[in-house]
């Protein structure tokens, strides 16, 4: 099945997409010692990468623009200051955490 960048209307069905992508892990990197990587905790929400409640748009409610995320890196998705954003790729911003989590789910054979 693909889901790049479909719009979803129906949040439920976007969850349930996302999760199943993420097999119901965290896919927010983390920096190792060589190479970066998901989290892998358990994903208890979806965050936008984009985020519609700060200020983003509506239309944002796509695959591509969100992650499965366990609580804490769901907070750190909303905020660019955050010490988290160390383990995306430079220019560590939303659109290289974008660009990561559609290469890692490529790399596992989803078609994003």
């Amino acid at each position: 099945m693909s889901y790049g960048d479909d719009l979803y209307t129906d949040r439920s069905k976007l969850r349930a997409d996302v999760m199943e992508i993420a097999g119901g892990r965290c896919e927010h990197p983390i920096k190792g010692t060589t190479t970066t990587r998901k989290c892998g905790m358990p994903a208890l929400e979806l965050a936008h990468i984009e985020s519609i409640g700060m200020g983003g748009r509506a239309s944002a409610d796509r695959v591509n623009n969100v992650l499965a995320a366990c609580r804490r890196h769901a907070r750190s998705t909303d905020d660019l200051s955050s010490m988290e954003w160390e383990s995306v790729p430079p220019p560590h911003d939303q659109k290289a955490l974008a660009e990561w989590i559609r290469e890692v789910r490529m790399m596992e054979g989803w078609a994003v």
